[in-house]
């Protein structure tokens, strides 16, 4: 190869580098210029086989329905990026709002955090309803969401702001209750990421946005150090769990209590910045949130899968089993005459399905 071919060689690699950063850089654009972002409101409700309950003041009222009742002022100060157990928020920042420097976020201030106590006549587990939502206070319907006449119209398309419900996370982390102190777990049950089929487009002249968008996204927060994406545990978009089928769906449990016994969580509520939908095209929307949590009862499967990859197959995978291929998000069920394909370098979970009787057991992780 000449002196020339190779200049222009790299000439092309170079910019193949550059127009990959660009595209990085454009997809999760952040905010500029301060948040103004809005939660209206979070309404909590429960349902269960027998009496389930829970309070929102440490155990001194009990309820199955109530509202939780925010500053009508407040706002969230900045859009933050974690897992739910670690927040930051952005100290510095690019012209167009891309953080290159972070510090811990703040309570109640740069997030929303509270405790919600538990109680039941039986033992059951907790699971967060499939008909829980974070909606965008414009409404629900398309004609409500893009148009010229939607409320807190975007001044990048025809769409409103309230649509940044799309950047939402929501964290659920079991707690110990020590006589009157509540000790915080270190590991979220569940991080929920709603509305996936959200998705704002960059075009040439503005932004579009999309209601029933199939394109994937991996939900990452952002290595404060590095600035890289990392893997969130636990996260979920799709909620399954229904009180209707008494049925888990695949979701993770949040808690699980004995007869007559109280547990607790904290719940996080932040705008995440690493996600599609933040950007500054929807900065000052509001959002809504509806709580929906379920006891159901049935008895723990303490069984564990046996099961390997052998030549990109598993072995001794059965009819019982079902696998997930996105750290938990979805589940795919057994098929018979259907072997998947386990790529190199693939995380796969494996566990038993859940049965009427018995809850889904905990699961196996291969990396092939």
């Amino acid at each position: 190869m000449s002196k020339e071919e190779k200049i222009s060689k790299y000439s092309l690699y170079l910019k193949l580098i550059i127009i990959l950063i660009t595209l990085i850089a454009a997809s999760y654009a952040w905010l500029t210029n301060g948040t103004r972002l809005k939660m209206e409101g979070l309404t909590i409700s429960t349902r269960a086989v027998q009496n389930l309950s829970f309070s929102l003041d440490g155990g001194i009222t009990w309820n199955d329905e109530t509202t939780l009742n925010l500053d009508e002022n407040f706002e969230f100060s900045s859009e933050i990026t974690g897992n739910g157990i670690k927040l930051y928020v952005p100290s510095k920042r690019r012209e167009n709002g891309t953080p290159i420097a972070f510090r811990e976020a703040t309570v109640n201030h740069d997030y929303i955090e509270f405790e919600i106590r538990f109680k039941s006549d039986n033992a059951t587990g907790i699971y967060l309803a499939s008909d829980s939502f974070v909606e965008p206070t414009a409404g629900t319907n398309a004609s409500d969401l893009i148009g010229e006449e939607v409320i807190r119209k975007s001044s990048s398309g025809d769409f409103t702001r309230d649509l940044i419900a799309g950047s939402v996370r929501v964290a659920f982390i079991e707690n110990v209750i020590d006589g009157n102190n509540i000790i915080a777990g270190t590991e979220t049950k569940l991080v929920w990421a709603p509305n996936p089929n959200y998705e704002l487009v960059r075009e040439k002249d503005g932004f579009s946005f999309l209601l029933d968008s199939t394109s994937s996204q991996d939900y990452s927060a952002l290595d404060t150090s590095t600035l890289l994406p990392v893997r969130v545990e636990n996260i979920k978009d799709n909620i399954n769990a229904s009180y209707s089928t008494l049925t888990t769906g695949g979701d993770p449990m949040l808690i699980h209590m004995n007869d007559n016994e109280e547990k607790s969580i904290t719940v996080r509520i932040w705008v995440e910045g690493n996600d599609r939908e933040t950007d500054t095209s929807l900065k000052g929307g509001i959002f809504r949130i509806y709580f929906n949590f379920i006891g159901i009862s049935k008895s723990l499967n303490t069984d564990i899968p046996n099961v390997e990859v052998i030549d990109n197959h598993f072995s001794s995978f059965t009819s019982k089993m079902e696998y997930s291929t996105d750290y938990g998000n979805h589940w795919i069920k057994y098929q018979e005459d259907a072997n998947p394909i386990i790529e190199d370098g693939m995380t796969v979970y494996v566990r038993y399905q859940e049965t009427m009787d018995k809850y889904p057991s905990d699961y196996i992780i291969i990396n092939n």
